[in-house]
């Protein structure tokens, strides 16, 4: 099973998205998204804000947030 980085990640390419059209899209810092398809968890914010942004990537790429969510907490 893929955790969420890899998750976010081929969600992301599936679309043909960048992170500067998901950035813009949902205004989270490009570097928080980049930062969460590496699973560097050291810069990103709290969970709750995290969790937040996991939501506003997936809605971005027309996919609903639970599987991701659920990575996350794994």
């Amino acid at each position: 099973m893929l955790s969420v980085g890899p998750y976010l990640r081929e969600m992301r390419l599936r679309r043909g998205a960048s992170f500067e059209e998901i950035a813009r899209s949902t205004r989270v810092a490009q570097r928080y998204l980049v930062a969460l398809e590496a699973e560097d968890f050291s810069q990103l914010p709290p969970p709750a804000f995290t969790r937040g942004f996991i939501r506003a990537y997936c809605q971005t790429l027309g996919e609903s947030p639970e599987e991701a969510l659920v990575l996350y907490e794994q």
